[in-house]
């Protein structure tokens, strides 16, 4: 009976960290998923910059650990669309989300949320909201 239950135990443990690997990165429970632009530098979208407007933007974080990291602004003066994109890898340690694209460029974020993070993207504080 004790080996049944103990069994039984080990099971359901098992069943229980697939369940979360499906949706929940090995990074300390940061939700995989698709986080949406909401604000820079704590205005809301659309943004309007010196010279741009940002008017959407998202980090996809899928469960693999790679990232990618998109972002659409307008040209003020002749209203053209521009689109930023990066892909690579990232980790997650105490909190901070580090981001490395092929070409070794580095974007730093924090977690402020387990639904939300800031990062640093195009001399910007951006937040980023899972939906």
């Amino acid at each position: 009976m004790r080996r049944r239950l103990t069994f039984i135990a080990l099971a359901g443990a098992a069943v229980t960290a697939g369940c979360l690997g499906s949706n929940v990165t090995a990074d300390l429970g940061l939700p995989s998923g698709t986080y949406t632009l909401v604000s820079v530098d704590d205005v809301p979208l659309p943004f309007r910059g010196a010279t741009t407007i940002t008017v959407r933007g998202s980090l996809d974080l899928p469960v693999s650990g790679n990232y990618t990291l998109t972002q659409t602004d307008s040209v003020i003066a002749g209203g053209a669309l521009s689109a930023f994109s990066s892909k690579g890898a990232r980790s997650i340690q105490n909190g901070a989300l580090l981001l490395v694209d092929e070409n070794h460029t580095t974007y730093l974020g924090v977690i402020v949320s387990i639904d939300s993070l800031r990062m640093t993207v195009l001399s910007h504080t951006n937040l980023y909201v899972r939906k």
